[in-house]
C-alpha cells in the first residue's frame, strides 16, 4: 500500500450513482465536499474532468479474490500474494503500471486474511485528463460500517459490499438491475460463500444506500437474508488512509514519457549551461593568460637590459671552445677511437673528424667482431657527449664486413 493521503489540494474523480462526480477537500482534512449545482461537477465520463488528484475505480473496474494465508510475516506476504495469484491463474499481467495491490483484512493464530485487489487485463479503463496521483477502489473511499453488508448504486450498476472490521473484505456488482427476488438470491448465495471460506464474521446487518428500496423490498431483504436492512442516504467519501498502489498502464506510459522528456529538458539545460560556463572560463582564462603573457615579456624585457650581454659573450667562449678544450681536439678523438680497434680482425678504411660529428668506416673480418667494435665505441665513457649511430652492415661474398659508425654531438655545433 502507498504513503497516507496529505493534507493538500484534493480532487476525487468517483463513480456516483447514475455519473461521475467531482468531490474535494478544499485544501484541509480527508474531509470531501460536493456541488451538485456547480457546472463540470457531474459528467458521463471522467474524460471530461481535468485536474484530479484521486481516482477511484468503480466495482465494475476491478475484482478481488480474498483468501487465508499460513503467515504472519509481513516481509513474506507480498510473494504469497503474487504466487496465489499465479496458481489461480489470475495475475494481471500488467507490463507497465501496477494492476494489483493488496490489504491485510486481519490476523489469526500463525495466518493472515488477505485480500487482493486486481484490475483485470484488457478491459477499457475511462481516466481523467491530466496525471491523476492515487488510484483506488470506490469501496476505499467509503465510511464503511463494521462487520456489514453494504449495498448502493454506482454508475446504474447495484454493488455490494461485505465488510471485516470496517474494510471492504469482499465486493461485487450484482447481475440485477434492481432490489428484487434475483438480487437477494445472488446476496444470500454471495454471503453463503463467503461464511464457508472464513472471509466475513456474523454480518450486524444490512445497510442500503438509496432512496429507491420500498418497505417491501426491504422487508423482503430482512426475511430471506435474516438481518435487519437499514435505508439511508449515501454517506459523502473520505480519503482513504493507506490508498492501494494502483497504476493503469496508460498512467505509467504517460509518466514514463513524461519523465524522458524531462530527462531531455535537464541535459539540454545543463548542456546549455556547461557551453555558457566554458565560454565564460575560456574568456576568463584568455585574459588571465593575456594579462600573465603581458607580465612575463615585461620581466623579460627587463632581464633583457639587465643580462643580455651574458648571451652574446657565451656565444663567444662557446665558439672557442675546440681552440682550448682537449676534450674536442680532432687528434684526442682520433686517439679514443683507436683506442677500441683490436690488433686483429678490424681495418679502419676512414675516420672523419669535424666540430659536431665523428665518421668512422672500417672492415671487419666477421659480423661479430663488427658488433663487438660498434659496441666499444658505444660504451667508451670518454666518448659519451657523442650519440652513435650506424646503418646495417654490408658483407661482400668473400665474408669481410663493412661498416659506417657515426657519432653525433649532443650538444650542438659550437
Amino acid at each position: 500500500m502507498s504513503k497516507k493521503s496529505s493534507n493538500a489540494e484534493v480532487v476525487l474523480c468517483y463513480p456516483g450513482e447514475t455519473s461521475w462526480e467531482l468531490w474535494t477537500n478544499g485544501g484541509k482534512g480527508n474531509s470531501l465536499r460536493h456541488d451538485a449545482m456547480a457546472k463540470g461537477s457531474k459528467a458521463d465520463s471522467p474524460v471530461e474532468f481535468k485536474g484530479v488528484t484521486h481516482y477511484a475505480f468503480p466495482v465494475t473496474s476491478a475484482f478481488c479474490s480474498p483468501f487465508w494465508a499460513a503467515s504472519e510475516d509481513d516481509s513474506l506476504l507480498p510473494d504469497i500474494v503474487e504466487m496465489r495469484l499465479e496458481t489461480m491463474s489470475i495475475k494481471p499481467n500488467s507490463g507497465l503500471g501496477q494492476h494489483y495491490d493488496f490489504t491485510a483484512l486481519d490476523r489469526d493464530e500463525n495466518r493472515t486474511l488477505l485480500q487482493p485487489i486486481m484490475l483485470p487485463d484488457g478491459k477499457p479503463v475511462e481516466l481523467p485528463k491530466g496525471d491523476a496521483e492515487v488510484f483506488d477502489i470506490a469501496p476505499n473511499f467509503m465510511p464503511l460500517p463494521r462487520n456489514h453488508l453494504v449495498i448502493w448504486r454506482e454508475l446504474g450498476r447495484w454493488v455490494a459490499v461485505a465488510t471485516r472490521k470496517g474494510l471492504p473484505a469482499y465486493f461485487q456488482a450484482l447481475n440485477s438491475d434492481e432490489i428484487n427476488e434475483d438480487a437477494v438470491l445472488e446476496l444470500k448465495c454471495l454471503l453463503l460463500q463467503l461464511h464457508s471460506q472464513g472471509v466475513i464474521e456474523q454480518l450486524s446487518g444490512i445497510v442500503v444506500w438509496t432512496n429507491e428500496l420500498s418497505e417491501d423490498g426491504r422487508q423482503r431483504m430482512e426475511r430471506e437474508l435474516e438481518m435487519s436492512v437499514l435505508n439511508e442516504d449515501r454517506p459523502h467519501p473520505l480519503l482513504p488512509e493507506e490508498p492501494l498502489e494502483l497504476l493503469p498502464s496508460e498512467v505509467a506510459m504517460h509518466r514514463e514519457s513524461a519523465a524522458k522528456r524531462q530527462k531531455v529538458r535537464n541535459w539540454i539545460s545543463a548542456a546549455a549551461l556547461l557551453y555558457l560556463l566554458a565560454i565564460v572560463g575560456l574568456g576568463v582564462n584568455y585574459f588571465l593568460k593575456k594579462r600573465q603573457v603581458e607580465t612575463l615579456q615585461a620581466n623579460a624585457e627587463t632581464l633583457r637590459r639587465e643580462v643580455g650581454w651574458i648571451e652574446p659573450t657565451a656565444s663567444r667562449w662557446n665558439s672557442l671552445e675546440d681552440s682550448y678544450n682537449i676534450e674536442r681536439f680532432p687528434i684526442e678523438l682520433l686517439y679514443r677511437v683507436l683506442q677500441e680497434v683490436p690488433d686483429k680482425g678490424i681495418r679502419l678504411l676512414d675516420i672523419d673528424i669535424n666540430a659536431d660529428r665523428v665518421l668512422v668506416r672500417a672492415e671487419a673480418t666477421n659480423r661479430q667482431l663488427a658488433n663487438r667494435f660498434v659496441n666499444d665505441v658505444k660504451n667508451n665513457k670518454t666518448l659519451v657527449d657523442y650519440k652513435w649511430d650506424h646503418p646495417p652492415f654490408k658483407m661482400d661474398k668473400s665474408g669481410i664486413v663493412t661498416l659506417e659508425l657515426k657519432g653525433k654531438y649532443i650538444y650542438g655545433t659550437t
